[in-house]
């Protein structure tokens, strides 16, 4: 394990010892700052629509845990079919020559033996006025209940509902990774090591694609001076406009932390106003 670096100086002779002058990994704190935002938002906001449309089946299982469910069963006093049609696209409509298939639902009223009235709506199709079905419901309110044959109301609804919750906890797993990079970033300030840089009066360009639009890019650069005379380069973020090179403008001095400054492989930095 390498030996923790302390000081300015120790960082800047650790990195001397290096090959390279040149550093290009620089990493943008405030860019996963908005993306932790964004990807938490989605991540809840699929988790909370799973949960709306298995809301039934949650209810009742944990009804279960407390002893509030009932499980016994009920006979279909009505079906009630009715169809849904599709809005076929024109496009497809001038493709296939003819128009999709429209959706078939139900509305099926059962009763139990004591009298509790449940309702079921969905694809799902339970069975005709007679037939008995098993049905789970919470004692307290029945409107939250599921047939026990098919307690997620129908094919469609189930891999919609395990789609939201699959995507959802990828998501909120790329947003935990975020947030650790976060908390990284945060420490790395936090041990005010950093190297003292200047804007150099050189820069470079490119071309990378935004929004599905090829866009030229700047890059400028902010040296640094090893005590051995020999210049480090560290790239700063891209923008859209040329970087000012006027001697004057490039006095103001800039930090820069290395996210790693122990290991000199790991070439990845932060670039920050001198005034933070």
């Amino acid at each position: 394990m390498a030996a923790s670096i302390r000081t300015a100086d120790e960082l800047a002779e650790s990195l001397s010892k290096g090959d390279s002058t040149l550093y290009t990994k620089i990493v943008d704190k405030d860019s996963d700052n908005r993306s932790f935002m964004i990807c938490l938002v989605i991540g809840i906001v699929l988790l909370i629509a799973h949960l709306l449309i298995q809301y039934d089946y949650y209810a009742v299982k944990i009804a279960k845990l407390t002893g509030n469910s009932v499980e016994t069963t009920a006979k279909i006093i009505s079906v009630d079919r009715y169809e849904r049609k599709k809005r076929d696209r024109i496009k497809d409509i001038k493709r296939y020559g003819r128009h999709s298939k429209p959706d078939i639902f139900y509305d099926t009223v059962a009763v139990t033996d004591d009298g509790i009235r449940l309702k079921f709506q969905g694809e799902s199709f339970y069975g005709n006025v007679g037939d008995e079905i098993d049905v789970r419901y919470v004692r307290d309110n029945p409107q939250n209940a599921y047939v026990a044959e098919n307690p997620h109301s129908g094919i469609p609804g189930a891999i919609t509902a395990a789609l939201f919750l699959l995507v959802g906890v990828v998501i909120l797993i790329k947003t935990w990774g975020i947030f650790r990079t976060i908390r990284l970033y945060n420490e790395v300030i936090s041990r005010r090591l950093y190297l003292t840089v200047t804007q150099s009066d050189q820069f470079s360009s490119r071309m990378i694609k935004k929004k599905a639009i090829w866009t030229k890019v700047y890059i400028p650069c902010y040296t640094y001076t090893l005590p051995d005379g020999r210049v480090l380069v560290f790239e700063g973020h891209p923008q859209e406009e040329k970087p000012d090179t006027d001697p004057g403008s490039m006095q103001y001095e800039f930090r820069i932390y290395m996210v790693n400054p122990e290991d000199s492989n790991d070439g990845r930095y932060i670039l920050a106003d001198n005034r933070d």
